[in-house]
């Protein structure tokens, strides 16, 4: 669980002058984006650091941001890579903490000297460290790029012997598809069917085969307030369901009024 830090404490002054202010802030997958440590939060961290610090306005500021991770490759994150092209001289980045620049060592040690080299600073804000300020600050400030990447791997390790349990169990992994949901059985997830959302694949399917066009069964679901997983059915998303339920057979279909009685519309 993700919870969120007061940060304010560790607003530390390293006394030195940038002519140039860049934030920059990332999470791992889309779904973080709204965490309570996701880029709005990362982004606030940073932003009262400056004001407070530096007493400046937040529209001199660069914002870079990215939804990706540099585990594997350094190329993912597009917006760090651009703000480590662009950056001017003299200038200072502000992140919330260090491994928000990636957790592989030599990829984050390649990026950390080009911007030494343009006498850049990078401020971590809960970390309380200043890149490019002194020798010893700058030991600890690789130190915890090498422990974000051992956490990482440590994290992989454990992901990896899970997963091979989980299969070696003939259970499930990987996203849940629609019509379906995931159950523990003895401690291993499987795949069990969801009759709620069986029902509307059920509807969907009947009104296609009344001829309804995919749009006149998008306006119903919609009108009827019939969501996909708490999100509105798009033309794309039913379209798709169709296709992957073409060969529904005739058996089905004269079945299909059964499932239709229990959803209440």
């Amino acid at each position: 669980m993700n919870i969120k830090k007061d940060m304010s404490q560790n607003n530390i002054n390293f006394n030195i002058k940038p002519d140039n202010f860049y934030i920059y802030s990332r999470v791992s997958t889309s779904k973080q984006y709204n965490d309570a440590n996701g880029l709005d939060y990362q982004d606030m961290v940073s932003e009262n650091y400056i004001k407070e610090v530096f007493k400046m306005k937040l529209e001199d500021v660069n914002y870079y941001c990215d939804i990706g991770s540099s585990y594997h490759s350094i190329e993912k994150l597009h917006d760090l890579n651009l703000m480590v092209k662009n950056i001017e001289k003299n200038s200072v980045i502000v992140t919330s903490e260090i491994s928000r620049l990636g957790r592989n060592v030599h990829q984050v040690f390649t990026l950390l000297r080009k911007l030494k080299n343009k006498n850049c600073w990078i401020i971590s804000v809960s970390e309380g460290l200043c890149l490019n300020k002194s020798k010893l600050m700058d030991k600890q400030f690789y130190q915890k790029i090498i422990d974000a990447e051992r956490e990482s791997d440590l994290i992989s390790i454990r992901t990896t012997n899970a997963n091979k349990f989980i299969r070696k169990n003939n259970g499930y992994i990987g996203g849940v598809p629609y019509g379906r949901k995931k159950i523990k059985v003895n401690n291993i997830p499987v795949l069990t069917t969801n009759s709620e959302e069986m029902n509307i694949i059920n509807l969907i399917i009947k009104q296609y085969m009344d001829d309804k066009s995919i749009d006149e069964i998008v306006t119903y679901l919609q009108t009827n307030n019939i969501k996909k997983r708490n999100c509105e059915w798009t033309h794309y998303s039913v379209k798709n369901l169709i296709e992957k339920n073409k060969n529904f057979s005739v058996s089905k279909f004269k079945n299909i009024q059964k499932g239709l009685n229990k959803l209440k519309i």
